[in-house]
């Protein structure tokens, strides 16, 4: 993974992990279909992803504005379960993993979220086992800050 990821520095991509769930995107006001010669239909498979790359459950996710960040993955579907059952969608929903070499971190996939104008909050969910979270900086009050940003 050091090889992978030494590599992957100098590349326009972006290493999601090891040893984590992925990442779903589903914001409000974008609903994945696909074109028939007659109709629009939404697929049942993951009803709510725009984009799905791994192995996130999408019939849990619900599309919204909350941004999920974690390094654990059954946290993330938990948290994600009870959003939903909340009414509270989510925007982007991002595994880091729990690995010590990681791809994406929090700050970054914050920073991410920061830009985003589809996400108004973002949950980070740290792990037992590291401190990586703790050196996130605070929510800002800028006009697309992620707050508020509550770890879980």
């Amino acid at each position: 993974m050091v090889r992978v990821a030494r590599y992957l520095e100098d590349q326009p991509v972006r290493l999601i992990g090891p040893n984590c769930p992925g990442i779903i995107h589903t914001p409000a006001q974008l609903v994945l279909h696909r074109k028939t010669t007659t109709t629009t239909q939404t697929p049942a498979k993951h009803p709510g992803a725009r984009c799905k790359v791994g192995i996130m459950p999408g019939a849990i996710h619900l599309p919204g504005r909350v941004g999920i960040v974690s390094r654990s993955g059954t946290l993330t579907y938990e948290a994600v379960g009870q959003l939903t059952g909340l009414g509270l969608g989510q925007s982007t929903c991002v595994g880091i993993g729990g690995d010590p070499i990681i791809g994406t971190s929090f700050v970054e996939v914050l920073r991410l979220f920061q830009e985003d104008d589809d996400t108004d909050a973002v949950v980070l969910i740290g792990e037992i086992g590291g401190s990586r979270w703790s050196r996130t900086p605070p929510p800002t009050s800028a006009r697309n800050s992620p707050s508020p940003s509550p770890p879980w």
